[in-house]
């Protein structure tokens, strides 16, 4: 069901978009069109049939592809509806923070079915946040209401966990209340105040 603000955007708009993302995004995640449509959940055939345009993009299918490519659904779809929150993730977690309080100490019990390790941590992104990169490029957008599963790259076991190419990483500060995103392709090195340093491994929405 579509949300009761969302305006049809032109199928050939949307996928004039998709196809830009794609073809920025194939390199810096190093995927293709067929581990995509795994990790999508899908064939390849059907994933080929987005980006050619012989299927219409919704908006079930662009928030889910837009999760999956790290960019905000706005990107491929201009009319997408702000915090649309329609892609159901299971994990069975509690959120530990949100993204403009990191200290903030939180309790929302999550429905949701994991085989996350507990050693993760998971913040609930309360406000859309532009990600940018190490050359100050925006790189992705977390949309509201994602929620980011995240592993601390200190941890003994980090080397282990490292199960996606995501180079998103959040900073914890001890002077600075909120997380700092930044996307690079090595993790950063703690600097100053930084008491943290998490490597983002998956995203989702509530």
């Amino acid at each position: 069901m579509l949300s009761p603000n969302y305006k049809q955007t032109p199928n050939k708009i949307k996928i004039q978009n998709l196809k830009k993302v794609w073809n920025e995004k194939k390199r810096v995640l190093d995927i293709t069109q067929e581990s995509a449509a795994k990790q999508l959940g899908i064939t390849q055939g059907a994933f080929s049939q987005y980006l050619n345009g012989h299927s219409e993009l919704n908006e079930k299918a662009t928030m889910k592809i837009a999760k999956f490519l790290g960019v905000h659904p706005e990107v491929i779809d201009p009319n997408f509806a702000e915090g649309t929150n329609i892609i159901k993730n299971g994990w069975d977690v509690v959120v530990t923070s949100c993204s403009s309080d990191a200290r903030a100490q939180l309790d929302v019990g999550y429905s949701y079915n994991s085989i996350r390790s507990p050693s993760y941590i998971y913040v609930h992104v309360d406000k859309t946040v532009k990600v940018l990169d190490t050359k100050g490029d925006l790189f992705c957008v977390f949309p509201k209401n994602t929620v980011l599963s995240m592993c601390d790259i200190e941890d003994r076991h980090y080397s282990d966990k490292r199960l996606c190419k995501t180079k998103l990483y959040a900073i914890e500060s001890s002077k600075r209340k909120s997380y700092k995103f930044l996307a690079s392709d090595t993790p950063p090195t703690r600097a100053g105040s930084d008491t943290s340093i998490f490597h983002i491994v998956l995203t989702g929405f509530p």
